[in-house]
């Protein structure tokens, strides 16, 4: 019979502990998985984590708790964190990390949060989207900046029409009133901008139609107007 092969174990499920609380990561052990090198810079990424944290209406104290360890048998004591998986997840979506070693972390802190938990937290929710879609942006080549202006701009529209919904104006609209916001921001139409910027055209009739989407054809600066 063949020897069985393990599967691969995540490098962060090597390092979680275990108690009669449940299970706990510490920061200094999550720290070079998220590539960082440096504990001050690490620990500011705690510290955004901490304040979404208040945000959300959650415990800090019990979700990050603060630890000092004494380094090795003798020396000073090193500053640490007990973190909780929320708290891990968290830090991953405020950490400066990008390839690999954030997208396992995220898959791994988040893989194992139930629905119910987003459901309880939108805004924790939100934010992890926001985080997701830029990376995912910046994967396709466009700078930070440019990702970020993008995914807000989504996250504006996305809050425009349910307004719109709201009060009761009928989806049809939506085009009419998005060109007349575009002619207030730009001084352009919609179309009229796109020709701008030389997207392919075909004609219905004599009136032209221009293919693809604005947005990702705007600059950042552009976005931030939009």
């Amino acid at each position: 019979m063949d020897d069985m092969i393990p599967a691969p174990t995540s490098p962060f499920e090597a390092i979680r502990h275990t108690d009669t609380s449940g299970d706990f990561w510490t920061a200094r052990e999550l720290m070079p998985l998220l590539e960082y090198s440096r504990w001050e810079r690490f620990e500011e990424a705690i510290q955004r984590a901490m304040t979404d944290c208040a945000k959300a209406g959650r415990n800090v104290e019990e979700n990050f708790h603060l630890e000092a360890k004494v380094s090795g048998k003798r020396g000073p004591k090193q500053k640490d964190y007990r973190l909780t998986r929320y708290a891990c997840r968290l830090i991953t979506m405020t950490a400066q990390t990008t390839g690999s070693a954030a997208a396992q972390a995220r898959t791994y802190f988040s893989d194992r949060v139930d629905d119910a938990e987003q459901l309880l937290d939108p805004e924790l929710a939100y934010r992890e989207w926001r985080h997701r879609a830029i990376l995912s942006y910046m994967a396709h080549g466009y700078s930070a900046e440019w990702a970020e202006r993008r995914v807000d701009d989504i996250a504006a529209r996305n809050a425009l029409t349910q307004e719109w919904k709201v009060r009761g104006i009928a989806e049809k609209e939506y085009p009419i009133l998005t060109d007349r916001l575009h002619m207030g921001a730009f001084g352009l139409k919609i179309a009229d901008h796109k020709a701008l910027k030389e997207f392919e055209v075909t004609y219905r009739g004599k009136k032209p139609m221009y293919k693809g989407d604005l947005p990702p054809a705007m600059t950042a600066t552009e976005l931030a107007l939009n």
